[in-house]
Protein backbone atom coordinates (compact mmCIF):
# COMPACT_ATOMS: atom_id res chain seq x y z
CA UNK A 1 0.00 0.00 0.00
CA UNK A 2 2.88 2.52 1.13
CA UNK A 3 4.81 2.90 -2.51
CA UNK A 4 0.85 3.05 -3.88
CA UNK A 5 0.35 5.79 -1.62
CA UNK A 6 3.82 7.73 -2.15
CA UNK A 7 3.38 7.27 -6.02
CA UNK A 8 -0.27 8.97 -5.82
CA UNK A 9 1.55 12.03 -3.72
CA UNK A 10 4.78 12.86 -5.87
CA UNK A 11 1.54 13.02 -8.53
CA UNK A 12 -0.07 15.81 -6.34
CA UNK A 13 -3.28 13.50 -5.68
CA UNK A 14 -4.66 14.16 -1.78
CA UNK A 15 -4.46 10.99 -0.21
CA UNK A 16 -7.14 10.22 3.12
CA UNK A 17 -6.51 7.52 5.22
CA UNK A 18 -9.34 6.13 7.01
CA UNK A 19 -9.38 3.73 9.94
CA UNK A 20 -6.44 1.78 10.18
CA UNK A 21 -2.76 3.85 10.66
CA UNK A 22 0.18 2.95 8.27
CA UNK A 23 3.73 2.46 9.40
CA UNK A 24 4.36 5.60 7.16
CA UNK A 25 2.56 8.82 7.26
CA UNK A 26 1.87 8.74 3.70
CA UNK A 27 -1.15 10.69 3.60
CA UNK A 28 -2.36 14.08 3.42
CA UNK A 29 -5.45 13.21 5.90
CA UNK A 30 -6.28 10.27 8.48
CA UNK A 31 -9.28 9.96 9.94
CA UNK A 32 -10.38 7.09 12.35
CA UNK A 33 -11.69 6.04 15.99
CA UNK A 34 -9.58 6.81 19.12
CA UNK A 35 -10.12 3.08 19.75
CA UNK A 36 -8.15 3.12 23.14
CA UNK A 37 -10.56 5.76 24.05
CA UNK A 38 -13.23 3.12 22.69
CA UNK A 39 -11.88 0.26 24.99
CA UNK A 40 -12.09 2.78 28.25
CA UNK A 41 -15.45 3.56 27.09
CA UNK A 42 -16.46 -0.10 27.08
CA UNK A 43 -15.02 -0.95 30.65
CA UNK A 44 -16.74 2.13 31.75
CA UNK A 45 -20.03 0.85 30.48
CA UNK A 46 -19.31 -2.28 31.68
CA UNK A 47 -18.79 -0.95 35.50
CA UNK A 48 -21.73 1.02 35.41
CA UNK A 49 -23.53 -1.97 34.02
CA UNK A 50 -22.64 -3.68 37.40
CA UNK A 51 -23.93 -0.45 39.03
CA UNK A 52 -27.36 -1.18 37.75
CA UNK A 53 -27.23 -4.88 37.86
CA UNK A 54 -26.01 -4.96 42.05
CA UNK A 55 -22.79 -6.65 40.70
CA UNK A 56 -20.05 -5.83 42.95
CA UNK A 57 -17.31 -4.88 40.84
CA UNK A 58 -14.96 -8.09 42.45
CA UNK A 59 -14.30 -11.19 39.79
CA UNK A 60 -13.12 -12.02 36.55
CA UNK A 61 -13.57 -10.70 33.30
CA UNK A 62 -12.79 -12.14 30.12
CA UNK A 63 -11.33 -10.25 26.37
CA UNK A 64 -12.12 -12.22 23.12
CA UNK A 65 -10.10 -10.57 20.72
CA UNK A 66 -10.70 -11.42 16.86
CA UNK A 67 -6.85 -11.32 15.96
CA UNK A 68 -2.99 -10.59 17.19
CA UNK A 69 -1.33 -7.87 15.87
CA UNK A 70 -4.13 -5.53 14.45
CA UNK A 71 -3.56 -2.17 16.36
CA UNK A 72 -7.36 -0.78 16.43
CA UNK A 73 -7.94 -4.24 18.40
CA UNK A 74 -4.62 -4.07 20.58
CA UNK A 75 -6.22 -0.30 21.20
CA UNK A 76 -9.40 -1.47 21.87
CA UNK A 77 -7.95 -3.97 24.50
CA UNK A 78 -5.63 -1.38 26.07
CA UNK A 79 -8.02 1.11 26.52
CA UNK A 80 -10.45 -1.76 28.34
CA UNK A 81 -7.69 -3.11 30.36
CA UNK A 82 -6.59 0.54 32.00
CA UNK A 83 -9.45 1.92 32.61
CA UNK A 84 -10.69 -1.13 34.37
CA UNK A 85 -7.73 -1.09 36.68
CA UNK A 86 -8.39 2.48 37.36
CA UNK A 87 -12.59 1.87 38.05
CA UNK A 88 -12.30 -1.48 39.26
CA UNK A 89 -9.29 -2.35 40.77
CA UNK A 90 -10.75 -5.64 42.31
CA UNK A 91 -11.12 -7.20 39.17
CA UNK A 92 -8.88 -9.87 37.49
CA UNK A 93 -9.25 -8.81 33.49
CA UNK A 94 -7.81 -12.32 32.17
CA UNK A 95 -5.64 -13.27 29.45
CA UNK A 96 -6.86 -12.53 25.92
CA UNK A 97 -8.52 -15.06 23.87
CA UNK A 98 -7.87 -14.42 20.11
CA UNK A 99 -10.24 -16.34 18.13
CA UNK A 100 -9.53 -16.01 14.36
CA UNK A 101 -12.44 -14.05 13.80
CA UNK A 102 -13.66 -17.15 13.81
CA UNK A 103 -17.78 -16.96 15.46
CA UNK A 104 -17.13 -20.90 16.58
CA UNK A 105 -13.71 -19.59 18.20
CA UNK A 106 -15.45 -16.90 20.20
CA UNK A 107 -18.04 -18.82 21.41
CA UNK A 108 -15.87 -21.17 22.72
CA UNK A 109 -13.29 -19.10 24.22
CA UNK A 110 -15.95 -17.65 26.47
CA UNK A 111 -17.49 -20.97 27.01
CA UNK A 112 -14.33 -21.79 28.46
CA UNK A 113 -13.43 -19.07 30.61
CA UNK A 114 -17.08 -19.43 32.06
CA UNK A 115 -15.88 -23.18 32.78
CA UNK A 116 -12.93 -22.39 34.54
CA UNK A 117 -13.90 -19.25 36.47
CA UNK A 118 -17.05 -19.62 38.64
CA UNK A 119 -16.48 -15.95 39.35
CA UNK A 120 -17.20 -14.60 35.64
CA UNK A 121 -18.70 -11.02 36.11
CA UNK A 122 -18.16 -9.53 32.43
CA UNK A 123 -16.69 -10.21 28.21
CA UNK A 124 -15.66 -7.59 26.54
CA UNK A 125 -15.62 -8.77 22.86
CA UNK A 126 -14.08 -6.47 20.97
CA UNK A 127 -15.28 -6.93 17.38
CA UNK A 128 -18.75 -7.52 15.97
CA UNK A 129 -17.74 -11.28 15.73
CA UNK A 130 -16.43 -11.94 19.14
CA UNK A 131 -19.25 -9.72 20.73
CA UNK A 132 -21.77 -12.06 18.73
CA UNK A 133 -19.84 -15.09 20.22
CA UNK A 134 -19.99 -13.64 23.75
CA UNK A 135 -23.43 -12.34 23.59
CA UNK A 136 -24.84 -16.15 21.93
CA UNK A 137 -23.01 -18.12 25.36
CA UNK A 138 -24.27 -15.40 27.68
CA UNK A 139 -27.72 -15.87 26.16
CA UNK A 140 -27.77 -19.78 25.96
CA UNK A 141 -26.53 -19.89 29.21
CA UNK A 142 -29.12 -17.40 30.95
CA UNK A 143 -26.75 -15.14 32.50
CA UNK A 144 -27.55 -11.98 31.39
CA UNK A 145 -28.05 -10.79 34.74
CA UNK A 146 -24.67 -12.34 36.26
CA UNK A 147 -22.34 -11.72 33.50
CA UNK A 148 -21.95 -8.17 31.49
CA UNK A 149 -21.66 -7.99 28.17
CA UNK A 150 -19.85 -5.34 25.88
CA UNK A 151 -18.87 -5.43 22.55
CA UNK A 152 -17.55 -2.80 19.50
CA UNK A 153 -19.32 -2.23 16.30
CA UNK A 154 -22.93 -2.99 15.44
CA UNK A 155 -23.79 -6.04 13.56
CA UNK A 156 -27.92 -7.18 13.31
CA UNK A 157 -27.00 -9.94 15.90
CA UNK A 158 -25.15 -7.86 18.39
CA UNK A 159 -28.66 -5.24 18.01
CA UNK A 160 -31.02 -8.27 18.91
CA UNK A 161 -28.25 -8.92 21.98
CA UNK A 162 -28.45 -5.12 23.02
CA UNK A 163 -32.76 -5.31 22.64
CA UNK A 164 -33.00 -8.38 24.45
CA UNK A 165 -29.79 -7.78 27.26
CA UNK A 166 -27.48 -10.36 26.75
CA UNK A 167 -24.80 -7.37 25.69
CA UNK A 168 -25.06 -4.35 27.76
CA UNK A 169 -23.50 -1.86 25.74
CA UNK A 170 -22.11 -1.56 22.35
CA UNK A 171 -19.09 1.02 21.45
CA UNK A 172 -19.82 1.95 17.60
CA UNK A 173 -17.16 4.39 15.09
Amino acid sequence: TIPALEDAQSKGIVVVTIDNRLNEDVYDSFLATNNYIGGGLAAQAMFDSWKELGIEPKGKVGIVNAMAGVQVLTDREQGFRDKMKEIAPDVEVLDTRFTDNDMIKSVAAAEDQISANDDMIGFFGCNNVTGSGVARVISEQGLKDKIVGIAFDSDPEEIEAIANGDLKALILQ
